[in-house]
């Protein structure tokens, strides 16, 4: 159990008559002492990273220096905050919230909006500038939306985006909420976004909050690039006891997790089942109903009115179960939750899931399923400690010469690099940019970089300008393919995926229905499939698509021999074909109408029979990226007097491939869902690693 500190009437002092009134009114009074430290830093103006578990009030606690400065400057009619969260979801959750309380303030009300992809959307597609102007025009003192947003309006040149790169001039504070999300490649690209912006806007503070990290003022000064006040605080939680659980013989993961719905069901705990896949969350949806389990699916790729009326039912103890993908791992409220269930995921992340439940001082559980043909689970199932030690690491990598590179083309996008600038970034001194020499060099050299001979100032060539800069996201996923039955679009997902999951032919479970794919149609970049509900015969009925690989080397950029093996990093183009599926009868779990829900140890469960279908016509795509070649030719001797090799020489490399993928989670934090590999059958002892999203440019 956790309990917070609170501040002293002494320090109530310090805080402004306005804010103790709206804390009093909103029955947020006393300030927890860490919200009280915010106010103090921010006062300061101060760089913050707060890390506090869930249901400590971070999100007061990154309010208060907004609306004490706001008080202190006599409520100016201009932005003094833009609060970023990593999804649109979660901004639009928050939102209501934020509103009351800006409402409340006295004697003036704070003016707040919310802006992000979504506004001014038409259902065509198209967007209506005028109405985001019209949000500008009313002056918000406080915007919520996400970092990608804010970029893609820096660096596009449209009327909207031209006012609001604008209105940003001189705010004073930028919110990054559940900052374990700036990680990895998004973190690193962040990290490269904030150097631009602090070039553009000059000094602002940056506040962020997190409830799980690792050595979180470490993390911050990277993230920030620039010193950071640390501040810690405690929730008011009750006891959280954690279980892993192995699956046995005869069991999946998925046996297991409905197994545990229907014990909560019995103790009349509200829960959440947390899967790593779109799929695999519409699976324990489907197999918990049948069980009598009131569960719906909270995914991704579905309507965002569909996502609403979940969170809704869920509020209203219309439904006792979710079954989710990530998208309730962050701060979206759900109202009251005891139970979490999660397929396996790194040891931080669980902590972001099972810090869920418990936030009404009850007590709370938390099971973490190891995956039961996972060679990563299978070493925990052994050595359970070592669980809780790995992935600790938050990885941002600040030296990654590509992403340098990419954030200076970027500026001299948007402003280009006077002389002096230029000068200031090669000596290493007082830049925005810094260890950065070499990387401005490289780009002079190459002429990526080039001058104007009536200015001096250097600018990307023309045609990095318009086709790279300005249709570059932070995120790097593909073209979404918009998903419909009839004339009514049910849902959406994003290439490449949607290449593996929406061929004709293909099920696809959405919203515990099943439908089949009938065709994907792509015109001038637009993509879009066709679906229909499967005929009643056809419900168990589900499709693996039989993909065919081609990697092929089109630049080599680093090569190195590491342990005797020929390591290449290198520019690989993937493409990916399909010409075939192979399709299967799926039983579900029966439903034995016992009072317990129990799962019985079952022979018959998951029979499956797989028949080879094929498409009329093949697809495919092609897949620029980047990755690692493993070569192990070298050592073939060696490892050809393994007993694997000599069995199974394919089988066993593709395990290693795997090994490669799982551990880039384990040693460095990677996220091994955004990182795929290929052992070719024809490229004896060669292995491929590379991002599954492709490449930046």
């Amino acid at each position: 159990p956790q309990k917070p500190i609170f501040a002293t009437p002494e320090m109530h002092k310090n805080v402004p008559p306005p804010i103790i009134e709206l804390l009093k009114n909103s029955e947020r009074f006393p300030l927890y002492k860490h919200q009280y430290d915010c106010l103090i830093s921010g006062r300061n103006k101060e760089n913050i990273f707060l890390t506090s578990p869930t249901s400590s009030g971070k999100t007061i606690s990154f309010l208060l220096p907004i609306f004490d400065r706001i008080i202190q400057e006599n409520y100016p009619k201009r932005l003094m905050a833009v609060i970023v969260y990593p999804t649109k979801a979660l901004a639009r959750n928050q939102f209501d919230e934020i509103q009351l309380l800006c409402e409340q303030l006295q004697p003036e009300p704070i003016r707040i909006a919310i802006l992000d992809g979504n506004t001014g959307r038409k259902k065509s597609g198209q967007i209506d500038e005028q109405e985001r102007i019209g949000i500008l025009s009313k002056f918000p003192q406080i915007i919520l939306t996400n970092l990608d947003f804010v970029m893609r309006q820096f660096y596009n040149t449209n009327s909207f985006s031209i006012k609001f790169t604008d209105y940003m001039k001189n705010f004073q504070f930028l919110i990054m909420d559940e900052a374990h999300k700036f990680t990895g490649t998004y973190g690193t690209k962040a990290h490269s976004e904030l150097l631009n912006l602090r070039r553009e806007y000059g000094k602002f503070q940056v506040i962020a909050a997190s409830a799980t990290i690792k050595e979180p003022k470490k993390f911050a000064d990277v993230l920030f690039d620039d010193e950071t006040t640390l501040i810690e605080g405690q929730g008011n939680r009750g006891r959280t006891t954690l279980s892993i659980l192995y699956p046995g013989k005869k069991y999946t993961e998925k046996d297991v997790i409905i197994d545990l719905l229907g014990k909560f069901k019995e103790k009349g705990l509200k829960s959440i089942a947390f899967s790593n896949t779109r799929m695999g969350a519409e699976e324990i949806a489907i197999f918990g109903s049948k069980l009598g389990i009131k569960i719906d699916v909270h995914r991704a790729g579905l309507l965002h009115e569909d996502i609403l009326e979940v969170e809704k039912n869920f509020k209203e103890n219309k439904l006792e179960s979710i079954s989710s993908t990530p998208t309730l791992e962050l701060g979206i409220n759900i109202g009251d939750l005891d139970a979490i269930v999660s397929e396996y995921i790194s040891y931080y992340t669980l902590k972001q899931r099972i810090g869920r439940a418990g936030r009404k001082q009850q007590d709370s559980y938390g099971f973490l399923i190891l995956g039961k043909n996972d060679p990563i689970s299978r070493f925990y199932k052994f050595h359970p400690k070592y669980y809780f030690e790995d992935n600790l690491d938050n990885v941002i990598d600040i030296d990654n010469d590509l992403y340098k590179k990419i954030g200076l083309i970027k500026s001299a996008g948007k402003k280009p690099f006077t002389k002096d600038e230029i000068k200031s970034i090669q000596s290493n001194s007082h830049s925005p940019f810094p260890n950065s020499d070499g990387v401005i060099n490289d780009l002079i050299e190459k002429q990526i970089l080039v001058e104007n001979e009536e200015t001096g100032n250097f600018s990307p060539a023309n045609e990095l300008r318009d086709n790279e800069i300005r249709n570059s996201n932070m995120r790097d996923i593909g073209q979404t393919v918009e998903i419909f039955e009839n004339d009514d679009q049910i849902g959406d997902w994003d290439m490449p995926m949607a290449f593996e999951k929406l061929h004709p032919g293909a099920i696809y479970l959405h919203k515990k229905t099943s439908y089949r794919c009938k065709e994907l149609i792509a015109n001038d970049n637009y993509l879009q499939s066709i679906v229909s509900k499967t005929e009643l015969s056809e419900k168990n009925l589900r499709t693996k698509a039989n993909v065919s690989t081609k990697p092929c080397i089109t630049k080599p950029i680093l090569e190195q021999k590491i342990f005797a093996i020929d390591v290449s990093l290198c520019e690989i183009d993937i493409t990916n074909s399909i010409d075939s599926y192979f399709e299967f009868d799926i039983e579900h779990p029966k439903n034995n109408n016992d009072s317990n829900l129990e799962l019985k140890n079952r022979d018959d469960k998951f029979e499956s029979k797989f028949v080879k279908k094929s498409l009329d016509k093949a697809i495919q795509v092609k897949l620029p990226t980047s990755g690692l070649v493993f070569d192990l030719t070298p050592i073939k001797n060696s490892i050809n007097q393994s007993p694997e090799i000599q069995q199974a020489s394919h089988e066993a490399l593709h395990s290693l491939e795997h090994l490669l993928i799982q551990y880039a989670n384990m040693l460095v934090g990677g996220n091994f869902k955004d990182i795929e590999g290929y052992t070719p059958h024809d490229e004896k002892y060669v292995i491929y690693i590379y991002d599954k999203e492709g490449r930046p440019y």
